[in-house]
């Protein structure tokens, strides 16, 4: 009776096969329908010309509908903006979302005019919610502030004066990196700085660091942090540094706004470090005491700064702001911090030190302005005005070079120097700085200097570079950034010389951060380091 069971169990299964293969055979029709509506819309798009007719970028294809064009930025972000290779401005869907991509020099500036008189919030509100764990009742406020953050409200603005949140931590934060205190916030940060890099002038012998990046997180990216927040952090998470670095790395996953289950460990740090905050918050607000604050109105023991004490003076007049939310707002203001600088030193260094003939010409612009082993932070104007501590790379209409011999994805410390007898030095090729109207903006550099050169200079650029974003929201921070990674790459410099042992393959950049700031090396960069003897 064995072949009658297994015929029973073969009519049984039947049904569930037939409904998995229609399940299937659905799917995949309602994929191939998606995308081809999706392509269809595109190529209309792309296609339509007439000035008449009102146009918006076109929406990249996808076949899943709902999550939109999220596979294909989760395998590879870096690939999926660079895929199209268009300078046209165009968007791509994320579940509901649609995010557009600007690109084109002359659309950014046509951009940059219009910046000030947009109020929209859409990427902030996704930042607060998925990076720094903002409660949802205090991410309302930002859902409905529609007042803009310029100090004048938009017209049609429905929030009371003491909620505009948006305009309240705008001007905050202006005011700290361009206002009085901001030549305090970086002495802080220099004295700490410096005094974290005691040990390397006390080297005895070479020593082997299994990764570069770490003492960046730790030295560099701790003293930004204590500059601003005081010592209590630190004192509180010894491995602060560490626990900041591990954020940083787990920042891809949370950004694609995958929930807690899929991404443990990135909740996992983040409710830590929200955990260290609000620790933080509960001793400065039972120990300080307005007495604390020291003599120049700015530091004090506990809050770090006066920066910090005016932002939980703010954050009480916010309607549905509690601890929680005062810790979301503060983690995310620790992550801006250190984020995109500390990599930014590292690579900075790397490529100093790779480099012995760079490494050799900066030494001799320090000596030259009495600034080897010898620098002060009152030195900053002098440093700012080294060429070759100011060396970039980026890519679009990019000076490559004869022959394209320093390609835009290799680092090449003269790409943005200007020679008075070299009429094809600068970043940019002469044809593109003719088009966008801005050769004469660097030939005026060049008087200035009295056509003595090389001189570093940014002004053919715009358009092009963007360190710092643009418009009315570029990075507050910038100044501060600038000078400080200026003067570590300075002090370091004429300290130590640093011998790169990490592979071609490991100083990759990692792409699962692509679009959200400065990438890290794929792998650890081993080095030695050793007391300059010079």
């Amino acid at each position: 009776m064995g072949w009658l069971r297994d015929i029973l169990l073969v009519e049984a299964l039947e049904p569930t096969r037939d409904l998995l293969g229609s399940t299937v055979i659905l799917v995949l029709a309602i994929c191939s329908l998606t995308y081809m509506v999706t392509r269809i819309s595109w190529e209309l798009q792309t296609q339509r010309s007439s000035p008449l007719i009102p146009k918006l970028p076109p929406t990249i294809p996808y076949a899943i509908p709902f999550l939109g064009n999220l596979p294909s930025i989760a395998i590879n972000p870096q690939r999926f903006m660079w895929a199209l290779n268009t300078p046209n401005p165009y968007a791509f869907r994320l579940f509901t979302s649609k995010w557009f991509v600007l690109q084109g020099s002359q659309n950014i500036a046509a951009f940059w005019k219009k910046d000030p008189q947009m109020i929209g919030l859409t990427a902030q509100i996704f930042c607060l919610k998925y990076l720094f764990g903002m409660p949802s009742s205090a991410l309302q406020m930002y859902v409905a502030d529609n007042s803009g953050f310029n100090e004048n409200p938009a017209p049609q603005s429905t929030v009371s004066a003491h909620d505009r949140i948006d305009y309240h931590t705008h001007a905050s934060l202006l005011s700290f990196t361009s206002g009085k205190h901001f030549p305090g916030f970086y002495n802080r940060w220099f004295k700490s700085f410096s005094a974290r890099l005691q040990s390397l002038h006390n080297l005895k012998e070479c020593i082997d660091l299994p990764d570069l990046l770490v003492l960046f997180e730790r030295d560099f990216g701790l003293a930004v942090v204590e500059a601003t927040c005081g010592t209590i952090l630190e004192r509180l998470n010894p491995n602060l540094a560490q626990d900041l670095a591990f954020y940083a790395r787990c920042t891809p996953p949370l950004s694609k706004g995958l929930p807690r289950r899929f991404a443990p460990d990135a909740y996992s740090i983040r409710d830590k470090l929200l955990e260290n905050i609000k620790e933080w918050h509960r001793i400065a607000k039972g120990s300080f005491k307005p007495s604390d604050v020291e003599a120049d109105g700015d530091r004090d023991p506990f809050w770090g700064s006066e920066f910090i004490r005016s932002r939980q003076k703010m954050f009480k007049g916010f309607s549905g702001f509690d601890a929680n939310a005062a810790a979301a707002s503060d983690l995310g203001f620790i992550w801006a911090l250190t984020f995109n600088i500390v990599p930014t030193m590292m690579w900075v260094v790397l490529e100093i030190h790779k480099d012995s003939m760079l490494r050799s010409r900066i030494r001799a612009e320090l000596k030259a302005s009495g600034l080897l082993r010898q620098l002060q932070s009152n030195d900053v104007k002098k440093i700012l005005s080294l060429p070759r501590l100011q060396a970039h790379t980026d890519r679009v209409a990019w000076n490559t070079g004869i022959n394209n011999s320093y390609p835009v994805d290799k680092f090449w410390a003269e790409r943005f120097l200007f020679y008075a007898n070299d009429p094809d030095s600068g970043p940019i090729v002469k044809s593109s700085i003719i088009q966008a109207g801005s050769l004469s903006e660097a030939q005026d550099e060049l008087q200035k200097h009295g056509n003595q050169g090389p001189i570093f200079s940014d002004k053919s650029t715009v358009g092009y570079y963007l360190p710092y974003g643009g418009g009315a929201r570029i990075c507050p921070g910038r100044h501060f950034a600038k000078r400080a990674i200026m003067t570590a790459a300075a002090m370091m410099t004429g300290i130590v010389d640093i011998e790169i042992l990490a592979s071609e393959k490991e100083m990759e950049m990692d792409s699962r951060a692509y679009g959200l700031g400065v990438q890290r090396p794929v792998g650890r960069i081993v080095c030695k380091i050793r007391r300059w003897q010079g």
